[in-house]
């Protein structure tokens, strides 16, 4: 129990000071189920007394799948799992995030058109859209390999004529 003086008609978060146990922490999500690479979302933590409220400290376990903001804002890094918390004092909360890859929906290459001499290389690079995609299942293909053979990008010419390259993903 406390005893306060008659005399005193305020009580500001100073006569609070070492009572980090008497706090506590909520957040507005325990899961972030499906947060694209390269997305955002905000986390909100509610903090009893509210005065504490300005001493949040936020952290991630695993920054490389997920990063928080000092004001609670989680962006989603690489794919996997993340467990972001809330503290203050000794009270905390947490939310799990998981983080998904984004699928790609163009591929942009480095060339157009190319002329090459029989037995030159080049390699072809590419570019996908939007940024943060990602993509494990990319084909190259030629319509005719007796002309231009292409293995991961890297295009032979084998002799006079013309070929499309095509590269593909997310069949």
């Amino acid at each position: 129990s406390v005893t306060i003086p008659g005399s005193v008609t305020t009580i500001n978060s100073d006569a609070f000071y070492d009572c980090d146990n008497l706090t506590t922490v909520t957040l507005n999500k325990g899961l972030i189920s499906n947060l694209p690479v390269g997305s955002e979302q905000t986390l909100t933590a509610t903090v009893t007394p509210e005065e504490f409220s300005a001493s949040v400290v936020w952290s991630s376990d695993n920054e490389e799948v997920a990063v928080v903001s000092k004001e609670g804002v989680v962006t989603g890094v690489a794919p996997g799992e993340a467990v972001i918390t809330a503290k203050v004092g000794e009270s905390s909360a947490t939310c799990k995030v998981v983080v998904t890859a984004v699928r790609p929906t163009s591929i942009e290459l480095n060339m157009a058109e190319l002329d090459l001499e029989v037995d030159a290389t080049f390699q072809l690079e590419y570019e996908l859209k939007p940024a943060f995609a990602t993509a494990d299942d990319v084909q190259w293909s030629s319509t005719d390999p007796e002309v231009v053979t292409v293995e991961n990008g890297l295009l032979t010419a084998v002799s006079v004529g013309e070929a499309v390259i095509t590269v593909k993903c997310n069949d």
